[in-house]
Parts: C-alpha cells; structure tokens; sequence
C-alpha cells in the first residue's frame, strides 16, 4: 500500500504554483529547492511528475487569460519548471509523468474577461486589498481601445490615449470563435447559487463599443455604448467555480486573446501519460516532448487547424509525440488516487481510460514520490 508523504521538493513546487491569482512572481521558481530528492542508497527513488493540466493554465499569475503557449502563463512557468526537473535529476532517479484525465477537449477561442467592471476613473485604487466585489474600489485598470481620450488614463499598445477598464477580476471567457471587444451591462437579477457580486446578474446586452466614463445603462443619456451584439447569458468555467463565481457583475467586458483548447468537464481521474522508468536520456526527451509548450490549434480564413505543426500521430491529448493540452476541470482527489493505483499496481482508478493497465514501478528502494505542479485551484 502506497502513501504519499510530501518532501522538500514537492513542498516547494506545491506552495510556487498554489499562491494564487495574485502577486505569484515567475521569478521564484528559478530556485526550486536545494534539497536533492533521492535517498542515500545505491537504488534510485521512483518519481511521478502530475502536471495540472486544466483550464486555468490558460492564465497568467494573476489569473488574465493570456494562452498557454504565452510566456507568463501559469502552463509555461510550470512546464518550465519540470523540465528543469528532468535535466536536473537525469541519471539520479526514475521519473514518468501523469496529468488530468481529460474528455471532451476541442478548439475554442480565448478572451480576458473583466468581471464587474468599472469605467469611472474615481474608482481606481492600485492600492485596494479589499473585498473583490467592491462596487466603488478597482485595483487593476486595463485600455479600453474603444474609447479615445487625449487625457485619458490609459494608453494602448499602440501609443493612443484611451479611458480605461476599471476591475478587480480579469478571468478567461471561451467564445467558440473571436468576438472582438465586447462590453456587456446587465440590468436584471436572478438567481444565481452564489450572488458573486452586488446584484446576482444573470443576463447581460452586449456592445462592440463603450466610450467616455460614465457606469450608467445603455439606455441612459451619455451612457457610451454602441453596436449593439446580442443579449445573453454565461456561465461560470473552471477558475468561476474555485472562486465561486456564477454570476459577473453588472458590467462585464472582453476582448480576443486568441485561439485555445477548451473542455468545461472532467471524468474526475488521472491519466499515465510516460510510465516511470530510469530517468536517462531516452525518457527523458519523452518527458519533455509531453512537457513542451502546448501547440494549440489556428484559425485562419474560417478554418480551424488542430494540427498546426503536424506532430506525427495528431496534436491529441493523449499522443506520446505531442504536448500537454490544458483543458478541462481539476480533479486532483481522482488524480492521487490513479497515481496510488499505478504504484500498488491497482486497477480500480487506473484502467485503460487512464493509460493503464500498467506494471506497478520496480520498489527499488521502499520510496515512491508524486511531485505535483498545480495552477492552485482546488
């Protein structure tokens, strides 16, 4: 019977990556431990790597959405550092690697959402550490490119002078293709299982444009919204539901990032993506190749491209020759407890839907350890 006891290493890497949406730095990561993860024996210690690879890899450390295969996403810090692990302990120890179970994952599109927005220059307080859905206190302000100002307080990548974006949460919206800027506004209430912020908004009209400062309706003189999209309603994904977000505030606005994977499901388990074995140079290009930076796919012209670079055998969530997807939800119980089965060599977590069935690794030394790289959700 295995049990799981965390060590320096695993310490270290689950307190990195589970600080939260806000103030994790990259930069702590450089330095993982100084405390070498094999035992002082003759025999090599087996390691499983379990690579949190949901939805939320998607975000950057204060949880925007920016894409997995963006440089400060929460995939390529992580992904960063288990490789670093694998140079580091190439011919010291047995390594495999495991990640989420995953069904359902195709190719979406990607936005920065801000929820419960403001658009009054009054409420921003760089400062604020207070509640998030406060309706007068936003720490964080963004361009709002729709919007010019020659005295506006904010200016887009491009050198224009902008009124700005006003917000305390920046998570990700999927729209199944880009949607371009869009500021929604919600006058009604409804009944939403957690009443997230002042309101409990459900249904929302949305805009291609929102000029000037002013929070008032759409309807209100002076209000600045413009081309009108549709009304409609949104639900939470995988970031929501850890914050206990099901509704969005009055104000909500997005703008495109660009293409992703997407599953907003979890069959609940793990899956043994590289079995444990010797960690020499052969296993370990197969880990890196897992644990390169996710290829998502392309749209250009109307087309999607799931295969952009062609990785032989497909750019699927499960081929050996292609990186990690990050979609779908975190079933971190149902991940330990395939990992468990794999090491008591147990089926009833690790069948075949979970990589398995396979030979439980050698106990070469009476030590079986699981590093986990989160995103820090639950």
């Amino acid at each position: 019977m295995t049990t799981f006891i965390r060590k320096p290493l695993s310490l270290a890497l689950l307190a990195a990556f589970s600080a939260g949406y806000y103030g994790m730095a990259s930069g702590a990561l450089l330095n993982l431990s100084q405390t070498p993860l094999f035992v002082t024996t003759s025999q090599k210690a087996n390691v499983l790597l379990i690579y949190s690879n949901s939805n939320a890899m998607d975000e950057d450390a204060t949880g925007m959405a920016v894409g997995s295969d963006n440089i400060n996403s929460k995939s390529e810090i992580s992904r960063t550092a288990a490789r670093s692990l694998v140079t580091n302990y190439t011919g010291q120890i047995n390594m495999g690697l495991m990640a989420y179970q995953q069904t359902g994952v195709a190719h979406d599109w990607l936005n920065p959402s801000t929820y419960d927005a403001s658009y009054d220059p009054a409420h921003y307080d760089p400062t604020w550490t207070g509640a998030r859905d406060s309706t007068t206190k936003k720490k964080f302000k963004i361009p709002n490119p729709t919007s010019p100002n020659a005295v506006g307080l904010c200016t887009t990548a491009g050198g224009t002078k902008v009124d700005c974006i006003y917000y305390n949460v920046n998570l990700p919206y999927y729209s199944g293709n880009p949607a371009g800027n869009s500021f929604c506004y919600s006058s009604t209430t409804g009944t939403s299982g957690y009443a997230s912020f002042s309101g409990d908004h459900v249904t929302y009209a949305c805009y291609s444009t929102k000029t000037g400062t002013s929070n008032a309706a759409p309807a209100s003189a002076g209000s600045g919204y413009g081309g009108f999209l549709f009304n409609g309603t949104f639900g939470p994904t995988e970031s929501d539901y850890a914050q206990a977000i099901d509704d969005f505030g009055q104000r909500l606005t997005s703008y495109d990032v660009g293409p992703t994977w997407f599953s907003n499901t979890s069959p609940g388990k793990g899956f043994l993506h590289i079995p444990v074995a010797n960690l020499d140079a052969a296993q370990a290009g197969k880990l890196n190749t897992k644990l390169a930076t996710s290829v998502v796919p392309t749209l250009v012209g109307g087309v999607w491209n799931d295969n952009p670079t062609n990785i032989t055998g497909g750019n699927t969530a499960t081929n050996p020759n292609a990186p990690l997807q990050n979609a779908g939800l975190s079933p971190i119980t149902g991940t330990f407890m395939t990992a468990k089965d794999y090491y008591d060599g147990a089926t009833t977590n690790f069948g075949t839907a979970q990589g398995g069935a396979q030979t439980a690794p050698a106990n070469s030394c009476g030590k079986d350890f699981v590093v986990f790289l989160t995103n820090g959700l639950p």
